[in-house]
């Protein structure tokens, strides 16, 4: 992707970088449709891996998202530093997590 080729690039940008959170966003809102409608089967029955799957799905489609608005830019000399040093103190269990959960709660309810 070259910024160049746009006619308003700052605004465009935007939009690219906001494509794969909303990409993500989107999965998971079609994977908690499919899983209320299928959620509440029991144990025995031929759907219930689907069932978990999809629980899977949601939950690593809303990590994702929010993990991909963390405003660190990959290429930085520094970024990944940055995320170690985050994942390290815990800080990521306080402010990403609560995060992910309430949005986990919202389409899993």
């Amino acid at each position: 992707m070259n910024p160049r080729y746009f006619k308003k690039p700052r605004i465009n940008m935007m939009w690219v970088s906001l494509a794969g959170p909303l990409s993500n966003i989107a999965l998971a809102v079609v994977t908690a449709f499919v899983y209320k409608q299928f959620g509440g089967l029991h144990l025995q029955t031929i759907f219930y891996p689907l069932v978990i799957m999809a629980q899977y799905m949601i939950m690593i489609n809303v990590g994702l998202a929010v993990f991909n608005l963390i405003p660190i830019h990959p290429l930085q000399p520094y970024g990944f530093m940055i995320l170690l040093v985050l994942i390290f103190t815990r800080a990521v269990n306080v402010v990403i997590f609560p995060i992910i959960s309430v949005i986990l709660n919202i389409l899993m309810k």
